[in-house]
This record gives C-alpha cells, sequence and structure tokens, in this order.
C-alpha cells in the first residue's frame, strides 16, 4: 500500500552552535547515541551558515530560507542611518516572512519555542514563545498568544530565556555555571513537551542555546583546542562542551520519543564552534598603521597614555558592575545617572576616532570592515565610485598580508566585498568587506609581510586582547541531520545551506516553495521514489513583510537588558 507523504508532521530542533566535526567524533565514539541514531536512520552533514557566522542573521535565513540582503538583519545591531550610533534589532527588524507565518497562512498549526530573532511574538495559527531578543519573561510580546507566558511559567517556573553565565565565569565559579545552563537544558526541555503534548501542531520547533554560550566560555578548556589551554582548571572542565551536548543528547532522545513514526525531525545548528581567534580587537589598530584612521590622540604620546589609563579606568568599571552588581541595582544608577550608560557605550565604541582622518573603521567585535563613505557616513572622508573600490581592494591586499608575530602564522584566510557574498534590496546595510580568519589561530598582534619578504611590526597596545571576553567563537561547520519517511539512510550529504532549510521543510509539509527564496529544496536528501510521489510546487506569490527600520524595537530598561546578554556571549564590547 502506497504511504500518503503529504502533509506529514514536521518536528525541528535547533542545538545553538552545535559543531559537525564534534558530533561525528562523539558519536562515532558512541557518547551521543540518540544523535548518532538519527545520523544512522536519515541524512547528516555540514551545514554552511552566513557568511559573517553570526547567530541573528543565521536563525533569521534560516526562518525566511534568505540571505541577510534579502531579509535585512546582519548582527544584533545595527548602525543608524547616516550616524555612527548603533541600535539593537530584534525578530521585528526582519523584512521577510517566516516559514511559520507561511505554513499558519495555509491553515497548519504551529508551535516555536526560544527561536532567536523572534520577539515580538508574532500572531501565529498556534503558539510561539520569543527567543534570546526578547528582554524578559514579563515583556509585552514575550509569547503569542499573550496569555500562554503565564500558563508557561505556571507549568515549569524556572524556564529563562537565556543561561546566564557570564557572572560565574567572570568570577571562576565554572561548575555554577555549568549547573545553571544544566538546568536551562532541563527546564526548555519540560516546557518543550508539555507545549508538545497540550496543544495541537504540524509543525513544532525549539531551540536550546546552551551548547553556544558554554562554547563562548568553555571552549578553552576542550581537548579539542590546539594549542592547548594553560589555565589552571583545564583538566577539571576539560568535558565541559561534551557534557552539555551530551545533556542536549538525552534531552534530544526524550522529545523524539513521543513522535509519530512518520513525524519528520530535522536537527540543526546555525553555525558551529571554534576557538575564538582574537583579531577584531586589532583590526582600528592596523588601519591606523595604515593611514586609513586616526584616533582622537593623534601623535601626542602623553595623552595616548592618558587616553589609555581612562579607556582601563571605564573598562574596569563596567567590568566591576557586570560582576558585582546585581540587575536592580543596575536598573536603579540608570535611573539616578541617565547618561552614565550612554557615556559607558561610546567610549567601547566609536567616541575616539578622529573622523575627518579616517577612511575605515572596524568595531572591535565583529570581523568587518566599512569604509567612511561620503553621503552614508555622517562625517565621511571617502568619494562613492573609483576612490571607494580602490580603497576596498587596497584593503583586501593588506589584510592578506597580515601574520602573527609570535607563531609567524597567516591570519587572514579570505577577504570578501560585500557584494560578493550577499544579495537584495538591503545590501547598502551591511559592512563593506567581510574578514575570515584563519581557523584554530590565536591572535597576538600584528606582523605585516609583503611580497618581498619585508617584514613590519606595528605597534599595538599591550591590553588588546584583553577586551576579547570569551575564548570560544563561532565557525562555519554547523550541522544538520534529517530523518522521516522518503529520506536516505545513513548518507551524509555535502553542500546543504541554512538558507535551505525553510524551502525544504515547506516541501516537506506539501507547501509551495516562494520564488524569492534564495534557498533550494535538498532533493539529493531524498529517495528517488519520495521525489516522484512528491514533486516541487512553485509558489510565485510575493512573500515579504513590511518591517520599519530605524524605529528603536527596546524601551531603555529593555535596551539595557539585551545589551547586558550580547556582553556577556562576546557580541559586543
Amino acid at each position: 500500500m502506497k504511504r500518503n507523504s503529504n502533509n506529514k508532521k514536521v518536528f525541528v530542533i535547533g542545538l545553538d552552535g552545535a559543531t559537525i566535526s564534534l558530533v561525528k567524533k562523539w558519536t562515532e565514539e558512541n557518547k551521543l547515541p540518540v544523535l548518532a541514531g538519527l545520523m544512522k536512520e536519515g541524512v547528516y552533514g555540514h551545514l554552511k551558515t552566513v557568511p559573517n557566522q553570526n547567530s541573528a542573521p543565521a536563525w533569521t535565513s534560516f526562518m525566511t530560507g534568505k540571505n541577510p540582503g534579502r531579509h535585512g538583519i546582519y548582527y544584533f545591531y545595527e548602525k543608524r542611518h547616516n550616524s555612527y550610533n548603533i541600535r539593537y534589532l530584534n525578530g521585528g527588524d526582519s523584512k521577510s516572512a517566516t516559514i511559520w507565518s507561511l505554513l499558519s497562512k495555509s491553515g497548519k498549526k504551529v508551535g516555536v519555542v526560544n527561536v532567536p530573532m523572534t520577539y515580538p511574538a508574532k500572531e501565529v495559527n498556534g503558539f510561539l514563545v520569543s527567543g534570546m531578543d526578547a528582554p524578559g519573561r514579563g515583556s509585552s510580546g514575550f509569547t503569542y498568544p499573550e496569555v500562554l507566558a503565564e500558563e508557561l511559567f505556571r507549568i515549569v517556573p524556572d524556564y529563562v530565556i537565556e543561561p546566564g553565565i557570564t557572572t560565574f565565569v567572570s568570577r571562576r565559579q565554572y561548575a555554577l555555571a555549568i549547573e545553571v545552563a544544566m538546568n536551562s537544558i532541563d527546564a526548555r526541555g519540560r516546557a518543550t513537551r508539555y507545549l508538545m503534548d497540550k496543544y495541537p501542531w504540524e509543525f513544532f520547533m525549539v531551540v536550546f542555546r546552551e551548547s553556544d554560550v558554554i562554547q563562548h566560555h568553555f571552549w578553552k578548556f576542550s581537548q579539542e583546542v590546539e594549542p592547548a589551554s594553560d589555565d589552571k582548571d583545564k583538566d577539571k572542565y576539560s568535558d565541559a562542551v561534551f557534557n552539555i551536548y551530551k545533556r542536549l543528547d538525552f534531552e534530544v532522545g526524550k522529545m523524539i520519543s513521543t513522535l509519530a513514526e512518520d513525524c519528520y525531525v530535522i536537527v540543526l545548528s546555525d553555525h558551529g564552534g571554534g576557538i575564538a581567534e582574537g583579531g577584531p580587537p586589532y583590526l582600528n589598530y592596523l588601519l591606523r598603521h595604515l593611514g586609513m584612521l586616526e584616533f582622537k590622540e593623534g601623535g601626542d604620546k602623553l595623552k595616548g597614555r592618558i587616553e589609555g589609563v581612562r579607556q582601563r579606568f571605564f573598562e574596569k568599571t563596567i567590568s566591576f558592575l557586570q560582576r558585582h552588581t546585581s540587575r536592580k541595582s543596575k536598573e536603579k544608577l540608570l535611573r539616578l545617572f541617565p547618561g552614565f550608560r550612554d557615556r559607558l557605550e561610546s567610549e567601547r565604541y566609536f567616541s575616539n576616532i578622529d573622523w575627518a582622518r579616517t577612511r575605515a573603521f572596524g568595531e572591535s567585535n565583529r570581523i568587518e570592515l566599512w569604509i567612511n563613505l561620503k553621503g552614508r557616513e555622517p562625517h565621511g572622508t571617502v568619494l562613492p565610485g573609483r576612490e571607494y573600490e580602490d580603497l576596498c581592494e587596497e584593503l583586501r591586499m593588506r589584510l592578506y598580508q597580515w601574520y602573527d608575530p609570535i607563531t609567524y602564522k597567516r591570519v587572514v584566510k579570505k577577504v570578501f566585498r560585500k557584494e560578493e557574498v550577499y544579495h537584495g534590496e538591503y545590501l547598502d546595510r551591511s559592512p563593506d568587506l567581510l574578514i575570515i580568519f584563519e581557523d584554530d589561530i590565536k591572535v597576538s598582534g600584528i606582523m605585516l609581510v609583503n611580497r618581498n619578504g619585508n617584514r613590519e611590526y606595528v605597534d599595538v597596545p599591550q591590553n588588546v586582547s584583553d577586551t576579547l571576553k570569551v575564548n570560544g567563537a563561532h565557525r562555519d561547520n554547523g550541522l544538520f541531520i534529517m530523518k522521516g519517511y522518503g529520506i536516505k539512510r545513513g548518507v551524509e550529504l555535502e553542500g546543504a545551506e541554512i538558507v535551505d532549510l525553510a524551502p525544504t521543510i515547506l516541501y516537506l509539509m506539501g507547501e509551495g516553495i516562494p520564488s524569492d527564496m534564495d534557498g533550494k529544496v535538498l532533493m539529493n536528501a531524498f529517495e528517488e521514489a519520495m521525489i516522484k510521489d512528491k514533486p516541487l510546487i512553485a509558489d510565485n506569490t510575493p512573500r515579504d513583510e513590511i518591517a520599519a527600520f530605524e524605529e528603536e524595537g527596546y524601551g531603555e530598561d529593555e535596551r539595557k537588558t539585551i545589551e547586558e546578554r550580547l556582553k556577556g556571549l562576546g557580541y559586543i564590547e
């Protein structure tokens, strides 16, 4: 009897930052039995992430099937138009329809839990619990419907949006940090299973963020790190990352054990992980050496030393407040000294740059560079056209000459112009250059080596690397696994990208594939009989959604909460 392959249920599990090399290693060693079983019964492989390897655009690209140039989100924040100031983004800033909104419009019941960039929760045919861009559990718009929040916290009172472990890590309370992450997994699992059982659904998705959070802070202890960390606690916490994966594997098993046999299961990550190379904090010093950026202190050495002392004071003040001040106390300080937060924030970004003498600049935490372009930046110095083009190419050449002065290893693997990796109506919101650093390198300084082998050593402050708050970073080595009727078994696929999952999910659910999606259905994952039985359906209906940029999506207290969360993950200073 021929099985009906249409209108199947799809259950998606996001393991933020899950790294394919680690998963393959541990499944081959039979240390992750649930994921090993899914891989044996389905297809799996490397899932290529978005070019800058950041979670905000990656999850948005997953849920829309589009590259950042089309949905408009490149990072957790963006520079305001004609300004050097920033504003924080959330899911409301995306310009494109999500898979759950498309499924809702076609009458499918959906459930979505903790996916980043889904705040405020939009109306769906089912329910939605916002992810890490939600300021707090009590925030308006945290869930749809709104009343779901009260029910969720009554059933799972210890549910948290993010496992905030930064304070514990900064105090070297590593065991407590791991315990908090484990408890977060447990609470999210209980909440997910409750919602799965309580409400009807045809599409369900949950994201666990804990793997990414632990990798950011515990990668240096991992046995995978080369060169090995000399931290005194290395041996004690060498299994910290693995233990989180093991706990997630167990949780995945509990969730899928309740699913019907014909339910499709997809496991994916938004990116993978690796050692934090520490390159971005050096970029502005490289630009200064090349005569493309000037700091306000100029060549005055005494003033430079004063500026350095002042900068370190602000850094130590912020660090102290983060470690020793409660959330309520921080909010009280902000009310008493409303300008203090802005002062601290400005110290961390562009306040010390002399814009009249700057042609290019970075942000000390991103792997990207901006050209100080006339007409786009308020104090632009570079003319559009030939001058802009020549400067981009000169920067590309010089970045390829960057070597580490201690190891003599090349630092930069690839430099892309934005139009080489993005396309769409929001291309202008992207930084101009994207820098991919070599894998498994730890940058200790800047040595430029030209074609003739001549070396230039760039003078940088001794405390540059101190701005790096994490030891684990993102890499383009994410993971996907897919199992179900008509899907090949035990096959490792190549060429899958994160934008491919949205059209693939729509295909599995018998829906048309919007023509404006960048992703493709992963047809090489399916048996020939499945492809014959289930032909692709094109959908030429425009699916873009209207979202106004340049509107602040958060109130003042909410903005501070998001800022602290992103600092703890190393996404901002």
